[in-house]
């Protein structure tokens, strides 16, 4: 009679156990075609709103919303503005653009190069800039010069960070690319801006410090060469 009871005891338990997770299944389900549903909906808006007020899109804007969290880190290396590390023999024919073997050529002058990635932005005629990479999303301040003279890679300048602390433990779900870039248009782009370029990234204001507390951003540049930040938690916009 006791184990009857047991075994009926231990097929009620499983039912409960097997209708628990179907739900919480179906909420995961739930939410995550609502989220398509939505950011469906967030991208024809944007598009609308952008065509409606004569600002031109020259690049895509993504559409994944991953979580990110507020972050502070420790220089290791700090770059020297007054001065450059020398490359010898000069590096001549590297594409960081076009090829992929450009890491693995770099590491035999520089350290923790896998950690970068290249910022076509920030590049300009002589220098090319990558920024390192915290969980694959660029830190926008840390950064690695390669400076070009002649065609080849002659010196560089770097700095490096480890992360510190985040400021919470859980990850937030950040602002979509497509809602910032809405609201940008809205309070702050003029009639015939062209964005070229928006992509997330972590951004803090340069201190005389060791420390620094860096943000998730949305980085969105124009083509005049403006660069607005919005950050992807609590939507506050930094204008050049």
């Amino acid at each position: 009679m006791e184990w009857g009871r047991a075994k009926t005891i231990l097929i009620l338990a499983f039912l409960i156990l097997n209708l628990l997770l179907g739900y919480q299944l179906w909420a995961q389900q739930l939410d995550i075609f609502g989220e398509v549903d939505e950011t469906a909906s967030v991208v024809t808006e944007t598009e609308q709103l952008l065509a409606s007020r004569g600002i031109q899109l020259d690049t895509s804007i993504p559409k994944e919303t991953p979580r990110a969290n507020e972050i502070t880190v420790r220089f290791l290396i700090q770059a020297d503005p007054m001065g450059r590390t020398m490359i010898s023999p000069p590096i001549r024919g590297l594409d960081l653009f076009g090829r992929t073997d450009w890491q693995s050529t770099l590491s035999n002058y520089i350290d923790h190069v896998q950690e970068y990635i290249p910022d076509p932005i920030m590049s300009r005629p002589g220098v090319l800039v990558l920024d390192q990479v915290h969980e694959g999303i660029p830190l926008f301040e840390v950064n690695l010069s390669l400076y070009d003279g002649g065609g080849q890679i002659e010196s560089y300048s770097q700095s490096y960070v480890e992360i510190e602390s985040t400021i919470t433990e859980k990850e937030q779900k950040i602002l979509p690319a497509y809602r910032a870039v809405e609201f940008l248009a809205e309070n702050y782009l003029q009639r015939g801006s062209v964005i070229t370029d928006v992509r997330l990234g972590y951004h803090g204001q340069s201190y005389n410090s060791d420390i620094q507390y860096m943000a998730p951003k949305w980085r969105v540049a124009l083509d005049n060469g403006s660069i607005y930040y919005i950050h992807a938690i609590n939507g506050e916009v930094e204008i050049p």
